[in-house]
């Protein structure tokens, strides 16, 4: 619990301070998404809820879209 707080007070300092922060939070949320709806297409039973979703390939490719914007930002 005290390891969630702190996070959460470094990233809430992190925006406080850096104009720019919340881009990089986004960016690792976006290439999160990609991991996890790539990861399944596998059989993981850790994943099966996912694999059910029906726009996965919409979903893709709009955290692929954001993402890119992103990294073209230089985040």
């Amino acid at each position: 619990m005290f390891r969630s707080f702190l996070e959460c007070h470094v990233d809430l300092d992190n925006c406080l301070n850096d104009e720019n922060y919340l881009k990089y939070i986004l960016a690792a949320l976006f290439e999160n998404i990609r991991k996890k709806l790539k990861a399944s297409k596998s059989n993981n039973p850790f994943l099966a809820e996912i694999s059910k979703i029906e726009n996965k390939a919409e979903q893709f490719d709009e955290a692929n879209v954001e993402l890119t914007k992103l990294k073209n930002e230089g985040f």
